[in-house]
C-alpha cells in the first residue's frame, strides 16, 4: 500500500472537483462517470502525468467533454457533496492500492457509492475503503502494490513540489 501523501491528496482533491464540475454538463450522472473512467484525464492521473497540470477541473471537464462530446442525454444528476466525495475516495483508493481507475470502476458501483455517502462521508479514507472492499467483496491481494515505475515518478514530483 502507498503512503496517502500531499501528491494523493492533491489529486484525490483534483478528481472530486472533476466530479463536482460534471454537474455543469449536459449528461446524467453515471454517463459522466462512464466517460471519465475511459477518459484520457484518468488514464493521465493514474500515471502521475497529470500532476503538472495547474489543477484546473474545468479544463478537465473540457477535455473531457471534447473526447466524448456533451450531448443532453440523461438526467439522473447526484448531489454535489456526493460526487465530490465519489471522486475523493475512488482517487484515495487508485493512489493508495495502485490501482487504474478503469479497474476501480469495474469493481464498485458509483450507484452503490452515492447511497453510501450519507452513512460514510464523515468516516476516515481507510475505514471507508475497508468497507467499500468489504461490501464489494474486493480481494485488494490481487492489486499492483509494486509498480516501481509510478514509484519513481510519485517521489520525482513530491521533490519538487
Amino acid at each position: 500500500m502507498r503512503e496517502f501523501d500531499l501528491l494523493g491528496v492533491q489529486l484525490a482533491d483534483f478528481q472530486g472537483r472533476i466530479f463536482e464540475s460534471s454537474l455543469l454538463l449536459n449528461i446524467s450522472t453515471p454517463i459522466f462517470l462512464r466517460r471519465f473512467k475511459n477518459s484520457k484525464v484518468a488514464n493521465e492521473i493514474d500515471n502521475l502525468k497529470g500532476v503538472t497540470w495547474t489543477l484546473d477541473e474545468l479544463e478537465a471537464i473540457q477535455n473531457i467533454n471534447e473526447e466524448f462530446s456533451d450531448a443532453n442525454y440523461g438526467n439522473n444528476k447526484y448531489d454535489k457533496d456526493v460526487l465530490y466525495w465519489i471522486g475523493y475516495i475512488l482517487r484515495y483508493i487508485s493512489y493508495t492500492r495502485n490501482i487504474s481507475t478503469k479497474k476501480l470502476f469495474s469493481l464498485i458501483s458509483y450507484e452503490k457509492l452515492n447511497s453510501m455517502y450519507y452513512a460514510y462521508h464523515t468516516q476516515g479514507e481507510e475505514y471507508v475503503t475497508e468497507s467499500i472492499f468489504e461490501l464489494f467483496n474486493i480481494d485488494e491481494s490481487n492489486f499492483d502494490s509494486n509498480n516501481k515505475f509510478k514509484e519513481q515518478i510519485r517521489k520525482q514530483i513530491l521533490a519538487n513540489i
